[in-house]
């Protein structure tokens, strides 16, 4: 006969699991023995860019025999085939696990029903204010209609008998005294009701969200287990939920030294339902979405009906070395200027944060240090592109030296003057180049101008010619010399009547950066002081029946 007991119910909500003990009788009746209340609290949270896996620990002490552990309040959105349940100690093996879904009673949660009376405390409070504000008013019309008897009668008997007005300046000083009493009493009245009414909706909103989340369903776990000793033994249950998610940050700076420093963040939300206190956090870059299965490549067939190509790629780290796809747990805070421990799993990498951290299940977000760390740069250069910006911006370009990636995410930029503002960074994987951008740089001043014209190609033709020139007039303003890169562009046509051609008086020294895209790029350095004329020149051949004019801009 197995009997099952259940623990009392935490008050707390998806903070701990309540903890119900059942055990094997040893072949008779016999009475249960009172069960200690247990709490399994979150204790490991590793999180990925879409969902978060969370560590539950306890500590348990069992008589020999079978038993089934009970842990209530885990979220009912939680991956059922993702549940484990293990033991650090020989003296108790998990024998099976499995998890159920109940629904939450708004009325049997303590929190509701001391907020319940709380309202209606204030309820009452505010209702008695509010009757002292309308007696104070009814006294007052009282007072108003005294005033005006005494003022009637004192206008028609005090002349005709001859009496002293002075006689009913006591009732007057009574009745402004009184009145002035009664106003500051249902004035004080007013402002406590409108005050006690601030409290109820307040409570009311906190009651509101409480129960919403009080009548949510929830999991209860069970856990088989067998103790083969009456010691102390370590429980774990661990599953992942959804909702809970990481991206990364950074801050780069342009020190006085030269080099670029960056930090490296991570930022972390989660809305699971259970409030993440003080975990050993960990950040994961690999997606679990995107599952483990191995691609099939598929025959490549030519159909008689020509069709467009579409190719994506994406990004993967290079050169990762024999043996990557085992687990390669070491040293390496190094590398990450001690924010986090690293840790190598096939192509994703685990920052394991050195510290406990707090993460409230919020739409807030949290910053988590990953790594700090400074890199030489290869070349620091101005980036112009002509026709977006007029100001330069101060680029670097960089390696990166580390031995994990560094993911792309949004940057905010510093240098000797301060914050400069936000940049982004892009993806690098180990040992490969990236140029973040460090903000305008003023010591380069850029004036360009555009020219546009149109001709006819002659008698012999009716197309036309749309000619566009662009001039860049730049000059160095400090006291070093700069290095440039100015990038511009000319049209790229897809149409065979329609030719697009360089002409002769264009500035030497442009590059196609990528093949057929149109964007040039010269590359310059100007010493102090100096001017440097830059020409793009360029026309569009079209017939004369193609729709509008072609400039290019």
């Amino acid at each position: 006969m197995v009997k099952t007991l259940y623990a009392p119910r935490s008050t707390a909500l998806a903070t701990a699991f309540g903890l119900v003990l059942a055990f094997q009788d040893a072949g008779h009746a016999q009475s249960a023995p009172e069960t200690p209340r247990f709490l399994a609290p979150i204790r490991e949270a590793l999180v990925y860019p879409d969902r978060a896996l969370v560590t539950r620990i306890t500590t348990v002490r069992l008589p020999v025999g079978r038993h089934i552990l009970t842990f209530a309040g885990a979220p009912a959105s939680l991956d059922g085939d993702s549940l484990r349940a293990s033991s650090g100690n020989d003296a108790l093996s998990v024998a099976g696990v499995r998890r159920r879904i109940e629904r939450r009673v708004a009325s049997d949660n303590d929190q509701v029903r001391g907020l319940q009376e709380q309202v209606r405390t204030l309820e009452h409070r505010r209702d008695g204010e509010k009757a002292r504000a309308a007696r104070g008013r009814v006294e007052l019309a009282n007072i108003d209609r005294y005033s005006n008897f005494l003022s009637a009668m004192i206008s028609r008997q005090a002349p005709a008998a001859g009496e002293d007005p002075s006689r009913w300046q006591a009732a007057y000083r009574s009745l402004s005294e009184r009145r002035v009493r009664t106003q500051a009493e249902v004035q004080h009245a007013e402002e406590s009701q409108r005050r006690i009414e601030d409290e109820i909706e307040i409570l009311k909103g906190s009651l509101d969200r409480i129960i919403s989340a009080a009548n949510q369903s929830y999991s209860v776990i069970e856990v088989t287990v067998n103790s083969l000793a009456n010691a102390d033994s370590e429980l774990r249950v661990s599953y992942v939920v959804p909702n809970a998610s990481w991206s990364v940050a950074y801050n780069a700076e342009l020190k006085s030294d030269g080099r670029l420093g960056l930090e490296y963040m991570g930022v972390v939300r989660q809305e699971t339902g259970e409030d993440w206190t003080d975990v050993e956090l960990s950040l994961s870059t690999a997606v679990p979405s995107r599952g483990a299965e191995r691609p099939a490549l598929r025959s490549l067939r030519v159909s008689a009906r020509e069709s467009a190509t579409q190719t994506r790629f994406e990004v993967v780290e290079a050169e990762r070395g024999e043996g990557a796809a085992e687990t390669n747990v070491t040293n390496t805070a190094q590398q990450t200027g001690g924010a986090t421990e690293l840790e190598r799993s096939g192509e994703s990498v685990i920052f394991r944060v050195p510290r406990r951290v707090s993460i409230a299940s919020s739409a807030d977000s949290s910053r988590v240090p990953i790594a700090r760390f400074d890199e030489e740069p290869r070349e620091v250069y101005l980036h112009l592109a002509g026709a977006m910006q007029r100001t330069p911006a101060l680029a670097v370009r960089a390696r990166n030296s580390r031995s994990f990636p560094l993911l792309a995410g949004p940057a905010d930029a510093f240098r000797n003057s301060g914050f400069v503002g936000r940049t982004s960074m892009p993806y690098a994987s180990a040992g490969a180049e990236f140029v973040v951008g460090l903000g305008a740089d003023l010591s380069v001043r850029n004036e360009r101008t555009v020219t546009n014209r149109r001709e006819s190609a002659g008698t012999l033709s009716s197309d036309n010619y749309f000619y566009t020139r662009i001039e860049y007039q730049l000059r160095n303003t400090g006291d070093r010399s700069q290095k440039i890169e100015l990038f511009d562009r000319i049209p790229v046509s897809d149409v065979a009547s329609v030719q697009v051609e360089r002409l002769n008086d264009t500035t030497a020294g442009a590059e196609e950066v990528v093949a057929n895209s149109g964007i040039l790029r010269w590359k310059l350095e100007l010493r102090p002081g100096e001017r440097r004329t830059v020409i793009l020149h360029y026309r569009v051949r079209a017939p004369s029946s193609f729709p509008g004019t072609i400039y290019g801009q």
